[in-house]
Formats: C-alpha cells, structure tokens, sequence
C-alpha cells in the first residue's frame, strides 16, 4: 500500500513538474514495472530463451529490485506533501511501524571464531549449497557431476594428493594461501620401457583458468582431472618443490582495470565537485563580506560531516572490540530450511508441546563402523511423548525426485518422553558407509521452533564422522561391486546396501543406476543418483578397499499385475556419456517369500538345462555356444541361447541375433543388440565354466513372409566407436567368415 500510494505520489509529481522529474520518474516507474513482470507467469518465455538468467536462479530474485524500486517511489511521498520537513518523522515512524512492527527476527548466536574454512564447507554439505546458489551454475564445466562432498568432510584431512597413477610415497603442504600452495613431494621411480615413468597426482583444488604450476622452479603443463575437475600434475620420479599459483587471465586483468578505472574516476569527480562548490562558497562569502553579512554558525558544514564520520568510526570500533560472551558449546543445532548453519542455542530449544531441549552431550563424534556412539539429551522441560534420534546423510534433506524413497536410517533409537535425560546409544553395522552423517532429533507428535516461535525442520545436530582405520586390502582386476544386504523394509520401498571396489584411483565422479526389471527385461522402477546419494564420490574411494553404500529403490505395486521374479541390476556411468555404462552387474532376483519378497543373489550355473537343442560354436577364447530353444507366435520369436564361459569375463562383449533370409544371408530383417540376459548379465561377471540361459525376444511385425535364419556372435564396442567382433569356429574347428554363427534351423513366417 505504501509503494502503492508513493508511485501514485511520483505520477503526480511527475504531471506538476515533469521536466525535472522525467528521469527519476521513468527509472523509478520502469524498475516497479520491470521487476513486477519478471515475477508472474508472462515472463516465462523470457526464462526460457534468454541464458544469462538462469544466473538469478529463481523469479523471485527479482523481489529485491522490486522492492528498491518501491523505496524510491515511496520517497516521492514526502515529496508531494506540503512542507515535507514536518511529515519527515511521522512518515518515517509509519514506515518503521509497518515494516518492522510485527517482525519476529531469528538470529544466529556466532561469534568470529565460529565462522571457519570448515564450518562453511559443512553448511555447503548440510544445505546442498554451492557458495550461495543451489544450481551450482558457478562451477568450472570440468566439474561433472557437482560435488556434494569432498575427502576432507568425508576423512577429516583436508590437504591431501592423491595418485592417479604412480605411487607417491610422501606430501607435505609447507605453505598455503588463497592463491598460492606448496607441496614436498617424493614419488617413487617406477620404471616403463626403459625410462623413469612421472607420477600423475591430484591436488585438492578445483581447476580454474589461471591456475599455474612450477617443479623446482620449472613451469609444467597443469590441467583439470576428468570429471571431479581437480588440479592435475604430472611429476616426475624424486624429491620435488611444487608451487601452486593462481594467475590473472587476461579477463581477469581486464576487469581489474576496469574495476579500477571507475574508482579513480569517483574519485576525481567528487574531488572535482567539492572544488566546484568550494568557489561556490568562496564567491558567496566574498559576496556577503562586501555587504557586512557573517555567517550565523561558527562550525562549518565540512566540519560537521567529519565530526559524524569521526563519531560512527568511534562506535564501530567501540563495538568491535566490546567483548563478546561466549556462547555455550553443549547445543549445537541446524536445520535445512530455517537455520542451516550449526549454531549454539543459548536459551535452549523450545518445542510446540511445550517442552525445552537444553543440552546434548556426543561420546564422540569420531567414529567406526561396528561401534556405538552414545548421546545424552537434557530436558528443562521435557516431552511427554516418543522422541526419536536417526543417524542420516543430509540427502535425506532434499529429495530429488518426489516418486523415490528417502533415504534409509544408518540407525535410529526411538525412547520414551517424560525424563530430563535421556541416553540414545546408537549401533552402527559393520558395513556402515563411511563419511560425514548428522544425528535426526525428531518428536512423535510436536515439533521444535525457533526462538522467535516459528516452527522448525527437523532437528539435527552435529555432525558425526564415520571412518574406517582397519582395512584389509583386496586384490581384483577390474571394477566391481557387490550386495551385502537386500530387504524390503515397507511395501513401496527395497533397501539395497552394496559395496563397491576399485583396483585403481578414480578421478570420475560416477552416477549409480539401480534398476529394477522384470524377467523378460521389461524396465519397473529406477534409482539414478550418485553414490551414497552424493556423499560417497568414487574420485575419493580407496583402491584395493570395499565402499560400502546404503540405497534405496522403490517397488511397484502389486496392482501393477507385474510378474516375479524380478531382476535388480546395478550399473555406474559417466554422466557426460550416458549411454556408456563403465560397469554393470546383476545382483540378483526378487522372489516370492512368507514376509514379502525376498532377494535371491546372483550364483554361477555349471549344468546345462535340459530341453534344449544342442548345437556348439566357440567365439574367441571367450564363450562357447552349447545349445537353444525356440518357440514362434505369429507376432514374436522368443529364443533362449545357452552359453559356457571359458574362462572368468573380463570384457563386456555385446551379444547379437540376426533374423537373415535363408540361404542369401544380407542385411538382417530383425535383430537385437544387447548384452546377455536383456542387457543385465554382462560377460565379464561370468565365472569359468559357468552355464547362462539367454533369453531373446524378436518383433516379427513388418517382416514379410518366407524362409528365415537365425545368426548370432558377440562383438565389442571399443573406445573409437569401432566394433570388434569375436572370431567365431563351428564344432571342427574352422573359421566362419562373417563372424556370426548360423543356427542349424530355420524359421517360417507365412503371409
């Protein structure tokens, strides 16, 4: 209303003196009007098409340009009354009254030393906040996926480099600043084809242009690692001086001088309007002393603006050292939406119930899957109903996608109210993820408010650090994975906890596909998230050690009419290559089971089935054909093809079947391209000698009658996007020429 009333206030100052109020009425009128748009449903087009701003995130950003095009209108007020100096004070009084009358301020009780590296980087955690933007649009490009953790939060050492490939025996960060680091490093002199082979190393920071690096006063090519985006070196084997430095870009010596410019030129043109009214004022004294006038104040106006000067310096100063009281220690709370940063709570933690959290004491906040930790909460007023302590990762926050399951408890304890203390000892398993979870403090019916009343998000407090110290190394040649518990723990949800390995560093951050599909491949239900939902990145997994990794998948309803058994499937892949899976696994089946389903791991088959055909064919070293069956429908050709392995799968080979005319062969009618067992049991999860059924399914719609064969073979997409098939021998051992096996039978579809 009073925006409203002072753009009314404008218009009419504006029609009474509209030459010199032109300018200040069309900028004052054209930021109301702009802002107002850039808030309502008309200027979506304008969020679509134009790029640069998805930099103000959201259309309300424009609440605070509006809101400074409103105090200038609302300044035309006292303008447009008659003499304004007496409406100068009641207006400021009913602007006041309005604005902050009714305000009920929440502050946050910190003091400087609260205020640290660390800190920041746990809101940034806690919140899902990059900086002060949750679209992290502010992130090198290198950096893909975005983080949402980093080895320091998740271990606890923030400066550390890891080897990409190398061994690096030691590393000691002897100096650091914003824009400067150096390292000591010692990498051992591995040798390749006759020469000292460098290390590749991995500093903790993210690459931006500018960055720079020096080897014992050498400068050295320094690029972003494939896709965590961290600074990546290649050192050579020895003891060597590293230094870091961030360098101006020429953008950025741009701007500065820029920057720089415009600070001279205010100044000039205030030192040159002071001048100005400077002989102003000299002329009119001379003027008033040629006619015997003096000057009815013995202080002059500049000494008046440097005593206020003078005097608000001596305040801020006088505040700035007033000390200040150290706030209690033993509560610590955050919350996602209204306070999410870790704060004291002073005055304690009311709740709507009525009762008041006073304290919380941890016996640790380091510690070890396996062990306990023990937590003591003290009541002034305590609750008179359950309360209930949950140990999460903050994913539980911020769902993603509103259709999946929350996250699963590490654990939780649920304990009666009505005591001024109660003792939550919480149990973690011995397959507990490691890294950085916060304690879920949450009240069966109430709910805990703010100081100023408000009501809260839920509860937590400080965060707890997982970490393993006893690790037993574990040899493997190739990425894997594998489940440790699988259990449907609610109607609409299966928690799955895996555990991965890595042979070798990683510097991808990748993405996790659970997939859930019936038998025939048919897909149900998917998670796609990162692992652990973002806070276990696999650029930070250790080599030779298993990652364990709790996530959760929805399950279909049964009024859906699906079919059991289902197939759950793991894959990890690159997010700037999709398409691409860099490992896939099928971890078992569903079956039906007296308390819901159960789970059925996936175990090798060494007997051949029986019913089938059998026919031998061998492909490469890798796989034999041992025999099929076959069954057509008017519309379909469902073939099972049995296979053996000959050895443990180390490579993922696609396999095909061609529908080709008999007897010409040619392009095929019908195919499907996919790895074994609808694209869900890879050849390099098969064991030696292990037996697969593959079951295939062609569409015969479109194909024109007549007399058909089958073809099959397997073949291997490389990294240039070739495809390499596997040689394949009939059962005497010759060569076939076109890298496909023809089955012995063939296939009829009449008109």
């Amino acid at each position: 209303a009073v925006s409203a009333a002072g753009l009314l206030a404008l218009l009419w100052l504006w029609r009474k003196q509209r030459r010199p109020m032109t300018m200040p009425a069309t900028f004052i009128l054209l930021t109301v009007v702009v802002s107002s748009f850039m808030l309502t449903p008309l200027s979506s087009l304008l969020w679509q098409y134009f790029p640069l701003l998805d930099f103000t995130q959201f259309p309300w950003r424009f609440l605070s340009v509006q809101a400074f095009g409103g105090a200038l209108a609302t300044g035309a007020l006292a303008m447009a009354l008659p003499r304004p100096k007496y409406w100068l004070l009641p207006l400021i009084g009913l602007l006041l009254f309005s604005s902050l009358g009714r305000l009920k301020p929440d502050y946050l009780p910190l003091t400087d030393a609260e205020i640290t590296a660390e800190s920041l980087a746990q809101y940034e955690w806690f919140t899902g906040n990059i900086g002060t933007t949750i679209s992290f649009e502010y992130l090198p490009p290198t950096v893909q996926p975005r983080p949402y953790t980093s080895g320091w939060l998740n271990s606890g050492n923030r400066w550390w480099v890891q080897p990409l490939s190398g061994e690096l025996l030691s590393a000691e960060l002897t100096n650091q600043r914003s824009s400067r680091q150096e390292w000591l490093l010692e990498t051992a002199a591995s040798a390749g084809s006759g020469q000292a082979v460098p290390s590749t190393l991995i500093f903790p920071t993210l690459y931006w242009p500018g960055w720079a690096a020096w080897i014992d006063g050498e400068q050295v090519e320094i690029r972003p690692s494939a896709g965590s985006g961290l600074i990546q070196l290649e050192v050579p084997a020895g003891r060597h001086e590293v230094v870091l430095r961030l360098m101006r870009t020429p953008v950025r010596l741009v701007a500065e001088w820029v920057s720089l410019t415009a600070v001279l030129l205010t100044i000039w043109l205030l030192v040159n309007r002071k001048e100005r009214g400077e002989r102003k004022e000299n002329a009119g004294k001379n003027f008033a002393s040629s006619a015997g006038y003096q000057p009815p104040f013995a202080v002059k106006k500049m000494q008046r603006r440097w005593l206020v000067l003078a005097g608000i310096a001596l305040l801020a100063i006088g505040l700035r050292l007033w000390p200040s009281p150290t706030p209690p220690n033993n509560l610590r709370t955050w919350d996602f939406v209204q306070m999410g940063f870790l704060h004291p709570d002073v005055t304690g933690i009311p709740a709507s119930s009525g009762a008041v959290l006073r304290g919380v004491t941890l016996s640790q906040t380091v510690i070890q899957p396996g062990e306990s930790v023990q937590v003591m909460l003290q009541w002034d007023v305590p609750p008179a109903e359950d309360v209930t302590l949950a140990l999460f990762s903050p994913a539980i926050n911020w769902a993603t996608d509103p259709n999946l399951p929350p996250p699963a408890a590490l654990v939780q304890q649920t304990l009666p109210g009505d005591t001024a203390q109660m003792k939550f000892e919480l149990h973690l398993a011995a397959n507990a993820p490691t890294g950085l979870f916060v304690p879920r403090l949450t009240l069966a019916n109430g709910r805990f408010l703010t100081p100023a009343g408000n009501s809260r998000d839920p509860l937590f407090l400080q965060p707890i650090r997982i970490v393993k110290v006893n690790n037993i190394l574990v040899e493997v040649e190739q990425l894997t994975v594998r489940t440790v518990a699988v259990q449907q723990s609610a109607p609409d949800r299966l928690d799955v906890q895996l555990a991965w390995l890595t042979p070798q560093p990683l510097s991808q951050n990748y993405n996790v596909a659970l997939r859930l599909t019936d038998a025939q491949g048919r897909f149900l239900r998917l998670v796609d998230v990162p692992p652990g939902y973002g806070f276990l990145p696999s650029s930070g997994w250790p080599t030779g050690q298993w990652v364990d990794d709790w996530l959760t998948i929805p399950l279909p309803p049964v009024a859906e009419g699906h079919a059991l058994p289902f197939a759950l499937v793991a894959q990890l892949y690159d997010v700037t290559e999709p398409n691409t899976a860099v490992l896939t696994r099928r971890l078992g089946e569903l079956v039906a089971g007296e308390n819901g389903l159960q789970f059925r791991p996936t175990e090798p088959k060494y007997e051949l089935p029986e019913g089938i055909v059998l026919e031998t064919a061998v492909f490469g070293d890798q796989i034999e054909l041992q025999g099929y069956q076959l069954e057509q429908t008017k519309e379909t050709l469902d073939l099972t093809l049995v296979w053996q392995a000959m050895q443990n799968g180390q490579t993922d080979y696609t396999r095909f079947v061609h529908l080709i005319a008999a007897d010409a062969g040619g392009v095929p009618l019908a195919q499907v391209d996919s790895p074994p067992r609808y694209g869900s049991y890879p050849t390099s999860q098969w064991a030696a000698e292990e037996v697969v059924e593959d079951g295939v399914q062609l569409d015969l719609k479109g194909v024109p009658p007549g007399r058909y064969q089958l073809a099959v073979g397997f073949y291997q997409q490389t990294a240039s996007q070739e495809f390499v098939q596997l040689p394949v021998f009939n059962k005497v051992g010759e060569l076939l020429a076109d890298g496909r096996f023809v089955l012995p039978i063939t296939i009829t579809i009449a008109p």
